[in-house]
């Protein structure tokens, strides 16, 4: 499977026995399993597991009962998750710890409990733009325009993950 160049961030490759089943290589050369499809003309990305932990059988036999849950109904983003919840639950362990040195997995966390406090208990798909923009006015008073910025361009990457993983839509607004 060849990995995509700088220039093209991901390269996507599409089941053609299990309809929905995507094979996602990023630049990195990270493998994984997506549930890629349309329903009532809304995207549905949920990451169903990475490669080689799970083989191309389990990957269909999966997406097949995801898609037979959509049909009936079942919301696949019912699980509520906070802000706090998903950074220390999912980002760190899952990206931060596996991508990045361990000075910046202590940086982000120094970061998070400088200035990200007040996102703790909001529910991460009910974070809105306003939220942000409120967040990024009150660092630029306290710390400076750059500082503010570069936490603003922190949020917008582990929004960003979020939506990779599953945990918002792709019509969600990123703040």
């Amino acid at each position: 499977m060849p990995v995509p160049t700088r220039s093209v961030s991901k390269a996507i490759f599409y089941d053609t026995r299990q309809p929905g089943l995507a094979f996602i290589v990023t630049y990195g050369g990270t493998k994984s399993f997506y549930l890629y499809i349309t329903y009532k003309k809304q995207k549905i990305i949920k990451n169903i597991g990475q490669f080689p932990y799970m083989d191309i059988e389990n990957a269909r036999e999966k997406v097949y009962l995801l898609r037979k849950d959509i049909e009936n109904g079942v919301n696949l983003q019912s699980k509520i998750i906070t802000f706090k919840d998903f950074f220390y639950n999912e980002y760190i362990p899952k990206h931060i710890q596996h991508y990045k040195k361990q000075s910046a997995e202590k940086e982000c966390i120094k970061t998070y409990k400088k200035h990200l406090k007040c996102l703790d208990y909001k529910v991460l798909s009910q974070i809105t733009k306003l939220d942000i923009e409120c967040l990024h006015q009150r660092i630029g008073k306290q710390n400076g325009k750059y500082s503010a910025n570069r936490i603003i361009a922190f949020v917008r990457h582990v929004f960003n993950i979020s939506i990779d993983w599953g945990f918002l839509n792709m019509s969600q607004q990123i703040p």
